[in-house]
């Protein structure tokens, strides 16, 4: 799992940084369910957010997945060599939704789980505050997206 810094969109040099690393990603194996998407969230909600009150901020996380994500309560996620190794990671979908709800902004929050909507645990995170689920189809590789529809459920929930 790849972890970059935080980067402010509002920063030209932090845009152009963003591009750097998107640009060197690169998808590999597939067919090996589950995935280390609530791992990835847990990263997300511990970055270095603008919590200054009198900004108009924005907290969105954005995951798009078609596979369901591995569970943080099995125990043998430890022993796995590519599981991340992090002393704070939640061990359970309740302990991922209390760091979520406590560190950041709930009025300022949106979780958009672009997801298969009857794999665990997307149909239960849809219920978390500032969260919606967009479906997605099963190892689709989620080319049913479009740029239109992203960016869609981006500005709807800001």
């Amino acid at each position: 799992m790849l972890q970059s810094e935080f980067f402010d969109l509002n920063d030209d040099a932090d845009r152009a940084d963003l591009q750097t690393f998107v640009d060197q990603l690169e998808a590999t194996g597939g067919e090996d369910d589950p995935e280390s998407a609530l791992e990835a969230i847990h990263f997300a909600v511990n970055s270095d957010w603008d919590m200054d009150s009198t900004s108009k901020h924005r907290h969105v996380i954005m995951v798009f997945t078609d596979a369901p994500a591995l569970s943080l309560e099995d125990e043998r996620n430890a022993t796995n060599i590519h599981y991340p190794s992090d002393p704070d990671m939640p061990r359970s979908l309740s302990e991922l939704y209390a760091e979520y709800a406590g560190k950041m902004d709930p009025k300022a929050q949106s979780l958009l789980l672009f997801a298969l909507k009857d794999q665990y645990p997307w149909k239960e995170m849809e219920q978390w505050n500032g969260s919606s689920l967009i479906p997605v189809e099963s190892d689709g590789g989620l080319a049913e997206l479009t740029m239109e529809k992203i960016i869609s459920m981006l500005t709807g929930s800001l």
